[in-house]
């Protein structure tokens, strides 16, 4: 559905270029919200005024029920709430429904709106921003002044190369340690689950990130790569260890028609399976890149 039909059934104007709604008393956003890299949805976001406790999400999540609620940070740390649209009705009677939910959740946990500046804590603001979608109330002058600030520290980062061969390393390493429970359901039970797999690139990038180095756009990209390769060798080393129990080298194995049909089907679904786990964890991946954080403070420069 298009994002325009979905705001009008919900009642939504459009500010500032994002449709802004409220109800009971909470103002709640549409946008679009990406999954993973490929997959867009539409989803309502709220905007609250402190981090959410683990209480405060729960009552949430268990009011939204499917699919599952996330957590954001919309100019503090985890204050939001995107809540997926997919599967809800396109009824305006169900939608009140869904909302009233929702929101006597949040009343219940006696959640408020941001309504003061997030950079400074005070109120009587005199200007609002854009913010991953959602529209803040700031003071202009702190609004530039963390701008600023944060974009001088990340421009700063991207340029340095220190703690590189190291993040490299770890990034390997990372790869390797994700590769276990794929290895332990590939080697006792003969199966591959796509699952399994996307806990190669996120081992990957969390190794990366010990290691210090910058976190450039280019970071998922070579995480992506590293994945691959190592369930590859994966694959490989299978193959060999099993050529070396029965006595043969690599390549006799693989004169066998039969071995060397299975070998290639294997390949073949380790690098599928390995793309569907890069795909799955790739938003987590971005969504900590330098370039994203610039991108989403961009609304913060006018």
């Amino acid at each position: 559905m298009k994002i325009e039909k979905m705001a009008s059934l919900l009642g939504m104007k459009e500010t500032q270029g994002v449709f802004e709604g409220t109800y009971q008393g909470y103002t709640f956003h549409l946008i679009h919200y990406y999954t993973d890299a490929i997959t867009k949805i539409l989803a309502l976001q709220f905007v609250f005024d402190h981090q959410l406790t683990k209480d405060e999400f729960k009552a949430i999540s268990k009011a939204q029920g499917a699919p599952i609620a996330r957590l954001e940070s919309v100019a503090l740390t985890q204050n939001a709430v995107v809540l997926p649209l997919l599967y809800k009705s396109t009824k305006p009677e169900k939608l009140n429904v869904y909302l009233t939910k929702i929101t006597d959740a949040m009343k219940t946990s006696n959640l408020k709106n941001l309504n003061h500046c997030p950079f400074c804590g005070l109120e009587e603001t005199d200007a609002q921003r854009v913010i991953k979608g959602s529209i803040v109330h700031v003071h202009d002058q702190c609004a530039k002044d963390f701008y600023e600030k944060v974009i001088e520290r990340v421009e700063a980062e991207e340029k340095s190369v220190a703690n590189l061969p190291k993040s490299l390393l770890f990034a390997v390493i990372g790869a390797i340690v994700g590769l276990i429970p794929t290895f332990i359901s590939v080697l006792f039970f003969n199966y591959m689950l796509a699952l399994l797999y996307a806990l190669i690139p996120l081992a990957s990038f969390y190794g990366f990130k010990k290691g210090g180095a910058a976190k450039n756009a280019y970071v998922p990209f070579v995480v992506a790569g590293i994945s691959l390769v190592i369930s590859l060798l994966f694959i490989v080393w299978i193959y060999q260890t099993g050529a070396a129990s029965l006595g043969m080298t690599f390549a006799e194995m693989l004169e066998v028609p039969q071995n060397r049909s299975e070998f290639i089907g294997d390949l073949g679904t380790s690098a599928l399976f390995t793309g569907i786990g890069v795909l799955i964890v790739w938003k987590s991946m971005s969504q900590q890149t330098n370039a994203q954080i610039k991108k989403d403070l961009s609304g913060l420069k006018k």
